[in-house]
């Protein structure tokens, strides 16, 4: 074989290399965001580990129970983003566009191990960032302005935190959320409003697993959701 006709030849190693890419950036992009998440709350002095377990006094019960609360937190959440979608309306269209760019395709053809790795990424570093971070870093900052006489102290049971301190926050951190996936007008209130849950899980079950749980299944089912109907187009576009 000449050397033109080896030129001439695909890469085959080129895909392969841009999904191993596809995948290590989405990973390292999503954990960064909860590296930041930390290093904020170090430099603010709020511990954003405060409300994960120690593995000198882990309970695993607990833990399981926690992992299964997030599970089942999911649901609903999936439920009502599908019944949106199914909404025939231009802001519904935007986002739908959005899903078929590039960089969304070059994801979808990661395999489905690859996608809940991301997916998992995406639940800690966000909720890392988010809910450990920002939701009690302003439950204490606003019980310290209003003068509360039981100030949040960071790790402490949210139940202990004046309402309005922690309605507060919960709607801040959310809108901080939101704000970062401002894709579209609509996929920035959906997200404003999932934060919104993500912040209430936290606040009721006094767990970051809570939440890290509950966004990692979302984002893993949607992710899969999408992937399978991908392929089910490029089949029957294949077929036709």
């Amino acid at each position: 074989m000449s050397q033109q006709d080896d030129l001439d030849r695909p890469d085959e190693t080129s895909e392969p290399s841009q999904d191993v890419e596809m995948f290590l950036y989405a990973c390292l992009f999503e954990l960064g965001i909860g590296v930041l998440g930390m290093l904020v709350g170090w430099l603010i002095g709020v511990d954003v580990r405060a409300y994960l377990p120690r593995l000198d006094s882990l309970e695993v019960a607990v833990l399981a129970k926690q992992i299964a609360v997030g599970v089942v937190a999911a649901i609903p959440m999936l439920l009502m983003v599908r019944m949106v979608m199914m909404v025939d309306h231009p802001a519904i269209s935007e986002i739908k566009n959005v899903g078929e760019s590039s960089m969304m395709a070059g994801l979808l053809k990661l395999t489905g191990p690859e996608l809940l790795v991301i997916s998992l990424c995406a639940g800690v570093g966000e909720e890392l960032a988010f809910r450990g971070c920002l939701l009690p870093a302003f439950i204490q900052l606003t019980d310290y302005l209003v003068g509360s006489q039981t100030p949040y102290q960071v790790g402490g049971g949210f139940a202990g935190a004046s309402p309005f301190a922690v309605g507060l926050a919960v709607a801040v951190s959310s809108l901080a959320f939101g704000a970062v996936h401002a894709i579209t007008r609509l996929y920035a209130v959906m997200a404003t409003l999932m934060g919104v849950v993500f912040g209430l899980l936290m606040v009721f079950s006094d767990s970051l697993i809570v939440p890290i749980v509950a966004h990692a299944v979302f984002d893993a089912v949607q992710f899969l959701q999408a992937r399978r109907e991908l392929k089910a187009e490029d089949g029957q576009a294949a077929s036709e």
